[in-house]
């Protein structure tokens, strides 16, 4: 009965495997890139133009053409003139010049453009599953930075009563030692809520995943250079340019006109020889200052604008990861300062002080508060870390994946 149960019980934890690994920001990452449905939104528009441009470069489909022609209506009949028949006929339109190739290419561009679009959207959500995911590691590192101390306090707490007991202690002691440990219990529930609100945000990426416990590493990025012309932002706009500039090649095919040709069987009254006909239509831009150049303009200024917004991209780009790069430098420099010289002081200030109290040189306040000031400075250290982490994020997103500086 007992390896039964066994058994079962270990289906049932790798089926749960939440339970026995904590969610790296790596696994973070992929999962917001595996299952995104913007993403599978923005692939199968990408399919749809892919598709679109076969039948965009194809003829029109013919149409079929039924009538009577020549039919007397005073009185009616469709005997007595031996002009009157019924028609059946198939028209087939032509595109001038080279409208059909153009408005496959247009199509095929497109879907470029959104495919560039999709690239760029990826890299966004990169960004942002990770920095979500570093939204949660600061308070749950919090809240475990602050469950230690509090069992210290504990600790301190029936110590100082058995001392009270022994009337080496006074009440007031035990009271602000109370105090300090309350106080603890509701910054750990600040940092619970914020733990909750931030995975929240995670679960926007990953779903009920968001609700798995954190892997206490953080990340190990690479330091990439920038290369903003690399960037998949500035790509999909070079691809909404060669879009735009299909779409001004295929309006100054505009001017050409698009013609016709259809050819009919006209069949007529009995002892009456049947018809047949040939017809050639063809448009006539009458107007092209007021209709197509117009569109051409419409066309060139759109490009023109795209161009633009690809100069402001590229600044972005630039000044993003220049802004980045100096938090990260500045940040890098807090943090070593923190670890080589205010915690290691701090900590022995601490421990200077139970020593003096210890020996009834010092009271016990003098412990809480360097108690306190040392968890002070292991919060600031940890929000430090997670600050760097997410500049390091940041310039992820911003330079080019794979280069090194």
């Amino acid at each position: 009965m007992f390896p039964r149960m066994l058994f079962l019980l270990s289906i049932w934890l790798w089926s749960l495997p939440s339970l026995a690994q904590p969610l790296t920001f790596d696994e973070a990452v992929n999962l917001a890139q595996a299952a995104q449905p913007l993403l599978q939104s923005q692939h199968a528009s990408a399919r749809a133009d892919q598709e679109r441009a076969l039948a965009e470069s194809q003829l029109p489909d013919p149409r079929l053409k039924l009538g009577l022609v020549n039919v007397p209506y005073a009185p009616f009949s469709l005997t007595r003139e031996p002009m009157t028949q019924a028609m059946v006929g198939i028209e087939q339109s032509i595109p001038g010049g080279d409208k059909r190739r153009l408005r496959g290419e247009v199509a095929l561009a497109g879907a470029a453009q959104k495919s560039a679009e999709g690239d760029a959207i990826q890299r966004t959500i990169k960004r942002d599953a990770g920095l979500a995911w570093l939204d949660v590691w600061y308070p749950q590192k919090a809240q475990e930075h602050l469950a230690a101390l509090q069992q210290e306090y504990q600790y301190q707490i029936d110590a100082e009563r058995l001392r009270l007991a022994a009337g080496l202690s006074e009440q007031k002691d035990v009271l602000a030692a109370q105090v300090q440990l309350e106080m603890l219990q509701d910054r750990t529930a600040e940092f619970s809520s914020q733990t909750a609100k931030a995975r929240a945000g995670l679960a926007r990426w990953i779903g009920d995943a968001a609700q798995r416990e954190l892997s206490s590493a953080l990340p190990a990025l690479k330091m990439a250079t920038p290369q903003p012309d690399h960037h998949p932002q500035v790509i999909a706009l070079d691809k909404s340019i060669a879009a735009l500039d299909k779409e001004a090649e295929l309006a100054r095919e505009a001017v050409k006109p698009d013609w016709s040709v259809e050819v009919g069987y006209g069949a007529r009254a009995a002892g009456q020889s049947d018809m047949l006909s040939v017809q050639f239509g063809i448009d006539l831009p009458v107007a092209p200052a007021q209709r197509q150049d117009k569109q051409l303009a419409a066309r060139l200024a759109e490009a023109e604008a795209m161009r633009a917004q690809r100069e402001d991209q590229m600044r972005v780009l630039q000044s993003g990861w220049q802004i980045a790069h100096a938090e990260r430098e500045s940040l890098i420099g807090r943090i070593s300062r923190f670890e080589q010289s205010i915690l290691p002081t701090l900590k022995q200030r601490t421990e200077a002080t139970l020593v003096s109290y210890r020996n009834g040189k010092a009271e016990l306040a003098s412990v809480l508060e360097a108690r306190r000031a040392e968890l002070d400075a292991g919060l600031q250290l940890l929000a430090l870390q997670a600050a760097a982490a997410k500049a390091e994020v940041q310039l992820e997103y911003y330079a080019m994946e794979g280069t090194q500086p």
